[in-house]
């Protein structure tokens, strides 16, 4: 994997997920959660996904799904990797493993610190949960608890949650981290990806990456 590895989540269209890797991503999120304004349908994406380049990972987000549930949609859409936004104590299936991304949605810090991880994950990513809205709130949480939970687990550690280029570079410089998660940022409105947004960050990217890959 790159130095910093980028995904960008909530893409609904095929404009919005060429756009997205133009702008330097690595993996692009499809939210298969009803209640987000950036739900996507599993029939629409199947139509277009197999004309992204393979090395772009494709994850499917779930919230509240059950495994089944999940299954089918991986296997009808040919999705890479899973991100699963499950109750802390949910024990994956085995063959999850080295193909989900483990995520905590930030509301009570006491329990995030509570990680109790037995199949294995691609990264664990770190989110803002506000109210019943799983990640895309454009909001951070503490980053404090970044160095307390890189204590705790041995795998990559993903930051989501307010990520934009005005906090992006302060985050780097303070953290030791492996990828970001951006969505709102880069967006006109839920759901549909701002060009001007993206080419901003694409050009900060590749000066990042130039300097530190």
């Amino acid at each position: 994997m790159p130095n910093l590895f980028v995904k960008i989540c909530g893409i609904t269209s095929q404009e919005d997920a060429e756009l997205a890797i133009e702008s330097g991503a690595n993996a692009l999120g499809f939210i298969f959660h009803p209640d987000s304004p950036r739900y996507v349908e599993p029939h629409e994406i199947k139509k277009w996904i197999g004309t992204l380049p393979k090395s772009i990972r494709k994850v499917g987000v779930f919230v509240d799904h059950s495994f089944k549930q999940i299954d089918t949609i991986m296997e009808e859409t040919q999705l890479d990797w899973i991100q699963y936004h499950c109750p802390i104590t949910e024990q994956l299936p085995e063959s999850y493993a080295g193909r989900y991304i483990h995520v905590r949605s930030i509301k009570n810090e006491e329990k995030m610190l509570q990680l109790n991880l037995k199949t294995k994950p691609v990264a664990l990513l770190l989110d803002t949960q506000k109210g019943t809205q799983y990640g895309g709130t454009g909001e951070s949480f503490n980053w404090q608890l970044i160095d307390t939970i890189q204590t705790q687990v041995d795998i990559p550690i993903w930051i989501a949650g307010g990520l934009s280029i005005a906090n992006i570079p302060t985050l780097l410089t303070q953290y030791r981290i492996d990828g970001i998660d951006l969505s709102s940022s880069l967006e006109k409105k839920p759901g549909k990806k701002d060009p001007q947004k993206c080419k901003r960050f694409s050009e900060w990217l590749a000066d990042y990456r130039t300097i530190n890959d």
